[in-house]
């Protein structure tokens, strides 16, 4: 069993301490704000130095449709040219596929 009072006195002396750990913590969000995220069918995390334009035609509007080949993916992330062997999701755009 896990104490929650002290695990919560953990995470925020980890946060105080070195603020930038939050980050790492993205995957988890749409779990703590699973409340929040009912109505959509999709969530996602950025990095807060992003800049975006007009979304849609970079989504091709209908990528998140029931009827795209697309829909059939629980995450999508992308990444750049130079690393595409590695695997882990990126953190400058990750979307996942709302579980209800």
């Amino acid at each position: 069993n896990v104490d929650e009072n002290k695990l919560k006195k953990l995470f925020r002396k980890v946060f105080q301490l070195a603020p930038s750990t939050l980050a790492e913590f993205k995957p988890v969000w749409g779990h703590v704000f699973a409340s929040f995220l009912q109505k959509y069918t999709h969530w996602t995390y950025t990095d807060t130095d992003m800049i975006f334009g007009q979304l849609d035609l970079w989504l091709l509007s209908s990528l998140y449709t029931s009827s795209s080949s697309s829909s059939n993916f629980d995450i999508e992330t992308w990444t750049f040219e130079n690393d595409l062997e590695r695997l882990f999701l990126r953190g400058q755009f990750t979307i996942h596929k709302n579980a209800k």
